[in-house]
């Protein structure tokens, strides 16, 4: 998968 700038803030919503 290409790193999408969305997946990185989707990651941290999930972390959070």
């Amino acid at each position: 998968m290409v790193e999408d700038p969305a997946a990185e803030a989707t990651a941290e919503d999930l972390a959070a």
